[in-house]
Order: structure tokens, then sequence, then C-alpha cells
């Protein structure tokens, strides 16, 4: 018998040892949107129920009925990944951000922790808004301010939810100690 494959310390479930609900979930993610099982979904798959449940905010979070552009998307993954200290995350949505036209030195300056240096306004308000809310509590006021100023209500509330869906993500892989791919 093959060893089993692994995502970090999760050994996954071969398909053909998969509970029937497991199949149901593991087929809905291969024929689906996603076309495939990656990052924390492979581990996600030990509940059935858990990825029956996400396909229609993934799919959400991947459309062009985000009210974020894709390197804004990106720059909040980011910023919430490096919060975390993802390492998978940050790997997987590096290549990405560059992809959405962030900046390198943006992109290198938000894994590293710092202040990146953005000269789109809805860029820089993402980004500390996504930091403003890792770092726990209330988001400051003026920030707040900004924030809605910027971006209006819908993507602030974008904002807010790709910041909770890529901390489950991010707190996933922390779990199983996965390696940045």
């Amino acid at each position: 018998m093959n060893a089993p494959r692994m995502f970090g310390r999760y050994a996954e479930v071969p398909v053909e040892r998969m509970s029937a609900e497991q199949r149901s979930a593991h087929r809905a993610l291969v024929e689906g949107p996603r076309g495939g099982v990656s990052g924390p979904y492979r581990a996600w798959l030990s509940n059935p129920a858990l990825v029956q449940a996400l396909p229609a905010l993934d799919e959400y979070l991947n459309s062009e009925r985000l009210s974020l552009s894709p390197a804004e998307l990106e720059i909040a993954i980011l910023a919430i990944a490096v919060r975390w200290k993802a390492a998978y995350v940050i790997g997987a949505h590096v290549p990405r951000a560059a992809e959405a036209g962030v900046p390198g030195a943006a992109i290198a300056a938000i894994v590293a922790g710092e202040q990146p240096e953005l000269s789109d306004r809805r860029q820089r308000v993402v980004h500390d808004v996504a930091v403003g809310l890792a770092g726990g509590g209330v988001l400051a006021r003026p920030l707040y301010d900004a924030a809605v100023e910027a971006l209006g209500h819908g993507a602030l509330a974008d904002v807010t939810v790709v910041l909770g869906f890529y901390t489950a993500a991010s707190f996933t892989v922390n779990v199983y100690d996965v390696p940045a791919p």
C-alpha cells in the first residue's frame, strides 16, 4: 500500500477510502469552479459538511462580482496571511499578487510586515484595514472613515469577509504545519 499523500502533517484520505459524504464533497470540488482540491480544502475534506457549505462563498470571492480588484484582493490575503504567519498561503499568493499587478516592492514590504508604498488609495486602505483588524479590536475611527470614503460599505464588507475566509485558511494550514508551496 502506498504511503498517504500528506498536506503538512495531515494525511489525506485516498478517494477510494473516503466516506460517501467525503466523495460527494470531493466530486463537487473537482467538478465545480475550483476544478480540483487544493490548499486548505485538502484538510477541510475531513469535514464534508463544511466543504459543502463553502463553495458559494469561495466562488464569490473569486468572481467578478467581488467589489475588490484582483490586486486589492491579493493585498488583503497577503496582509492577513502574514499576520498569521501562514507560509503556505503567503507562498501561494505572492505570485498571484504579482499577476494581479501589485508592485514587487509592495509585495516584499507586505510579506516583511512593513507598510508598502502603494500609489492606489483603495489598495492602501485595503492593506491598512487588514492590518488594523488583524491587530485585534475595533477598527480605529479614522481608518474606518477613510475606508468608507475610499471603498464604500459594500467593498468594505468584502474586505472583512476576505480577511475572515483567509484567516480560516491560514489557521488551517498552521494547524497542519503546511510549508510554503
